[in-house]
């Protein structure tokens, strides 16, 4: 979904099954990023732009679920339309997440 996404996707592919230092660095920056999705949604919590019954660590997997697959199909099919089926799927999650409307009085 980004530039330079194929590289990342192809890389952690290579690298998830084996053992070793490059490993660890692959384990390391997965985690960092999908901590990194997680504070954001902790930090949206704080401030109300998600609701109290969101949990940031589930929304952060699956937000990185679809940009992953988003990026994944878009490489294999080379179809940019994937591309804003994953945008809709992010948009549509987000919106799910949104605290319900205040009435005015």
């Amino acid at each position: 979904m980004f530039p330079g996404g194929a590289f990342f996707a192809e890389f952690l592919a290579g690298e998830d099954a084996r053992d070793g230092p490059i490993h660890e660095v692959v384990v390391a920056w997965e985690r960092e990023s999908l901590e990194a999705l997680a504070e954001i949604a902790r930090e949206a919590k704080r401030r109300g732009e998600l609701d109290e019954g969101v949990d940031p660590d589930q929304l952060a997997f699956e937000l990185y679920a679809c940009m992953e697959l988003a990026n994944h199909h878009f490489v294999l099919f080379r179809d940019p339309a994937v591309l804003d089926r994953g945008r809709r799927a992010v948009r549509e999650m987000l919106e799910r997440g949104r605290p319900p409307r205040r009435t005015r009085r």
